[in-house]
């Protein structure tokens, strides 16, 4: 699978290559990637054996090379079967999907669109293999990983795991509890295709019915605020423009931050509320964003 030449801003062009690992040195590469991208320590990265086991098994292991056959970003995934949680999947029969075990790129390649390119790619090799269903979880205060995920690839999000792999040592992950969102990509929905085929920009928001959860305007999202927004059929949800920065800066507000979103969170999707978008509210000095949450959501 070859894409179409990528033109990076202050950069020359760079024609960007996405093809299956077929040499045991990409799975080592993809190690090493792996501790460099998330920071982490060697036995925190998937080894090499395992994504070979699974890709020789109905799995797929994705690189990204550059123009000189490097590889600068990295997709790992397998099948799976449909989670007992995921009440839209089981409704419609679903038993197996595919699931995302991880998708990174190498600093200096980031703001190209290569995460989005292995995902685009992924979708379509699960297609060809029947897939209906793509899913994976992120931390829902990672605002690049929400834009990438929910805005242009056109997920969905109703499932919230608190602490899902407990104490994360790594550094992009260290000091705060490891909740996750499992979102769901349904390849050929209407929603999803659109997204492909046309783009997508982040919207300014229309909506006035928000979840208070900021922890920097003196929010703590009691249950009463939050009952209070959920007689609106759309809401919204702030989260932080930069965690890492506020992590770094102050960890209490941090974790307020990883508590607020907790709290709304389990009790939005209890409501039959999900994830379909992310807008902004262009304020002074940065944008304020916020989920976009929607009882009849695609």
């Amino acid at each position: 699978m070859k894409l179409n030449t990528i033109q990076g801003v202050g950069m020359i062009k760079a024609e960007i290559t996405i093809a299956p690992f077929d040499k045991i040195a990409h799975y080592k590469t993809c190690e090493t990637l792996q501790k460099v991208i998330w920071q982490a320590a060697p036995i925190e990265a998937t080894p090499a054996d395992l994504m070979i086991t699974a890709h020789r098994h109905g799995g797929l292991a994705l690189g990204a090379f550059d123009a000189q056959g490097e590889m600068i970003g990295c997709l790992f995934g397998f099948p799976g079967r449909v989670s007992k949680h995921n009440n839209i999947a089981l409704a419609k029969g679903i038993e197996w999907q595919f699931c995302c075990h991880l998708v990174g790129v190498v600093e200096a390649w980031r703001g190209y669109g290569i995460g989005y390119q292995l995902a685009v790619a992924q979708r379509a090799w699960a297609i060809a293999e029947g897939f209906e269903l793509i899913t994976w979880t992120y931390d829902p205060l990672e605002i690049a990983n929400a834009v990438l995920y929910i805005g242009k690839l056109g997920a969905t999000g109703q499932l919230y795991l608190p602490n899902l792999y407990g104490e994360m040592p790594d550094e992009l992950n260290a000091d705060l509890p490891s909740d996750r969102l499992e979102v769901s990509w349904w390849l050929e929905s209407y929603h999803v295709r659109e997204r492909i085929a046309h783009g997508w920009q982040m919207a300014s928001t229309t909506v006035s019915h928000r979840v208070p959860v900021n922890p920097e305007q003196g929010n703590t999202t009691s249950a009463s605020d939050i009952r209070d927004a959920l007689q609106n059929d759309k809401i919204l949800l702030e989260i932080p423009t930069d965690i890492q920065t506020i992590k770094d800066t102050d960890q209490d507000l941090a974790l307020a931050w990883r508590v607020n979103v907790r709290k709304a969170f389990a009790q939005i999707f209890e409501a039959g509320y999900r994830i379909c978008d992310i807008v902004k509210e262009p304020t002074s000095p940065t944008a304020r964003i916020y989920y976009v949450l929607e009882k009849s959501a695609l």
